[in-house]
């Protein structure tokens, strides 16, 4: 079987998958309505905790698919997903929600590994459309996010839906479209080897198969790997800041619900659109660039961070949701790229599954974090001036990641 049909399933599976996922930011505020009693902070820390969950899980996922293989993973992940999202959208309190939460983050997160470790092993990076098959897989969030966002806003407005009929609602679309169809051809990748998939259109590898700009000293691997799970953390714990909470930011300074999706929408649609150039253009402008490419994002997001702490008008947060769309694309589409850059492809694929814990840990952090500046502040103002100061201070550790690349 080809190796672009395994990237197709990836596609729908992960699209169908975050569609509950980026639901969440339109969900939140008819969930606030439910539990009003609940702060802030234990509230968005719970609805948004499926992402962290998804992340840490992720990182066990390669341990997992060499001992049970491709179609046992990937039926156990659908399993777990569908029977966690079930759980969370019934639960009768915001604790049973956590347990529930945990189990579909685990079902998710073995997908998410299994569709990213595939495809790292199809297109490694001498492969002509490494950065293209590698990135488009991540690229779908924007999609997921304007398609969960405005279908739950017409799902509650005009459908009269409850938050928990929509969870569900997404959960069978999600086992009809996605899961049955990837079930069917995993089991076939279980009775072949990604080596023989792997030997199709071999004209399309780069003459250049030497790996030696990855390779780097051994006493330093170690040393990189931690500094690059640092930057991970600040930047996810920053990058999602307008996802989670830019509805209710919003509502908070006068303006409607309709314009709090407006602002989000219009934020993943830009962000989407670059992550597709991204994906067509990579392989000839970033590839084996993306420290740049990510140094320069991170320096561009510490402004715009810091220039949306004076955004209280629509038009005004519009912009800053179109630029912050604009820079993050970039950054969410190559952090897989940028391991088989900095790393030689084995150790390149344990880094990728550990990087997975920060970037849990920051989506987990930053959800609390926000909401806990709201219980404090009563506004999300105070984020975009600590949020500005995390991406510089990512900035900073890229610089000494160059530095020792250059020198080693």
């Amino acid at each position: 079987m080809s190796k672009w049909t395994y990237l197709a399933v990836g596609i729908i599976t992960k699209l169908s998958t975050g569609i509950v996922h980026t639901s969440m930011s339109r969900l939140l505020p008819a969930i606030e309505e439910e539990y009003p009693n609940t702060s802030q902070a234990l509230l968005m820390w719970i609805v948004f905790l499926l992402m962290p969950m998804t992340m840490f899980f992720a990182s066990v996922s390669l341990t997992v698919l060499k001992y049970i293989g491709y179609f046992q993973t990937q039926l156990l992940s659908v399993s777990l997903f569908f029977i966690g999202v079930i759980l969370f959208a019934i639960s009768t309190n915001v604790i049973t929600m956590v347990p529930a939460t945990v189990l579909a983050g685990f079902g998710d997160g073995l997908l998410h590994g299994l569709t990213m470790f595939t495809i790292m092993e199809l297109f490694p990076i001498s492969d002509k459309y490494h950065v293209l098959s590698n990135s488009c897989i991540v690229s779908l969030y924007p999609i997921s996010m304007v398609v969960g966002n405005n279908l739950s806003d017409i799902l509650l407005s005009y459908g009269h839906l409850t938050w928990r009929q929509c969870l569900i609602s997404y959960v069978f679309i999600n086992l009809i479209f996605g899961s049955v169809f990837s079930c069917t051809v995993y089991r076939k990748l279980d009775n072949s080897t990604l080596i023989i998939s792997n030997k199709v259109d071999t004209e399309l590898v780069d003459d250049n198969t030497n790996d030696s700009h990855v390779k780097l000293d051994t006493r330093f691997k170690l040393y990189v790997l931690t500094v690059w799970n640092i930057v991970w953390f600040l930047k996810s714990t920053a990058i999602r800041f307008p996802g989670f909470a830019l509805i209710s930011h919003a509502i908070n300074i006068g303006l409607s619900t309709s314009q709090g999706v407006l602002c989000i929408t219009v934020q993943f649609v830009i962000e989407g659109i670059v992550r597709l150039i991204f994906c067509v253009v990579g392989d000839y402008l970033f590839k084996r660039r993306m420290l740049f490419v990510y140094g320069t994002c991170c320096f561009l997001l510490a402004v715009i961070s810091a220039m949306g702490y004076f955004c209280t008008e629509l038009w005004s947060l519009l912009l800053y949701s179109a630029f912050h769309g604009a820079m993050a694309a970039p950054i969410l589409s190559g952090r897989n790229i940028i391991m088989a850059e900095l790393f030689d492809k084995e150790f390149a694929k344990v880094a990728t599954a550990v990087s997975y814990v920060p970037f849990g840990l920051g989506f987990m952090f930053g959800s609390f974090f926000n909401g806990l500046i709201f219980d404090i502040y009563s506004s999300y103002y105070n984020l975009f001036i600590i949020y500005s100061a995390f991406y510089f201070i990512s900035l900073c550790l890229i610089g000494t990641i160059v530095w020792i690349k250059k020198f080693t």
